[in-house]
C-alpha cells in the first residue's frame, strides 16, 4: 500500500512524519536528523539539499538558496522579494515571463522558486522512502495561515514536481491541532 508523509515545510528546516498504527512518528533524513535544512546548494554540477548545502554556504554563497518560501509565489516587485534580496547573496530576478515572478540563479541558470522548493520535497521523499523501505507516494503539507491561494497552488505543484501526490496544503494552525 503506498505511504503518506506529513512534510513541515519551514523557512529554515523541514521535518517529515508518517503515521504508524495510531502514533505518529518523525522520520529522521538520511543524515540521521529530525529536521533537513530548507538549503538548496549546487556544486560541481550537481544540486545539493540539507546539510550538504548548508557545508557549502560559506565557501558558496552566491549558490546557495536560503529562505526559498519567503519567495514562493511572490512577484520580483513585491517588497518582501526585495528584502530578500538585500539579505542573502544569491540572485534574484525577474522571471522572463509575463508573470513577473520571482526566480533565483542557481550555477548560473535561473530556477523558480516552486522548482527549488520541488528539490527539498524531493530529498524529504526519498529520505522517506529509504527509513519506511517502500514508496512514499502521497503527501499532506503544512502552510502558515496567512499564505495566499497563490502562494499554496505554488506548493503544491512543488510537491508534485518533485513526485508527490499532494493530498492537502493545511494551515499550521490546523496541522497543530490535528
Amino acid at each position: 500500500m503506498p505511504k503518506a508523509i506529513g512534510i513541515d515545510f519551514g523557512y529554515k528546516n523541514c521535518r517529515v512524519a508518517i503515521k504508524s498504527g495510531k502514533d505518529i512518528k518523525i522520520l529522521k533524513n538520511i543524515e540521521n536528523e529530525d529536521a533537513t535544512p530548507s538549503v538548496v546548494g549546487y556544486h560541481k554540477g550537481q544540486f545539493i539539499v540539507g546539510d550538504p548545502a548548508v557545508n557549502r554556504m560559506v565557501s558558496a554563497p552566491k549558490d546557495t538558496i536560503i529562505s526559498v518560501k519567503s519567495l514562493i509565489g511572490r512577484a520580483y516587485s513585491d517588497p518582501v522579494v526585495q528584502m530578500v534580496k538585500k539579505c542573502y547573496h544569491y540572485e534574484i530576478v525577474p522571471s522572463d515571463g509575463k508573470d513577473g515572478n520571482a526566480m533565483v540563479v542557481l550555477g548560473g541558470k535561473q530556477y523558480s522558486p516552486v522548482q527549488i522548493s520541488a528539490m527539498i520535497f524531493k530529498k524529504l521523499k526519498e529520505d522517506a522512502d529509504r527509513r519506511v523501505n517502500d514508496t512514499v507516494e502521497y503527501a499532506v503539507i503544512n502552510m502558515p495561515a496567512y499564505f495566499t491561494d497563490k502562494k499554496r497552488d505554488a506548493v503544491r505543484n512543488a510537491g508534485q514536481l518533485a513526485g508527490l501526490k499532494v493530498q492537502k496544503v493545511l494551515d499550521e494552525p490546523t496541522a497543530a491541532a490535528i
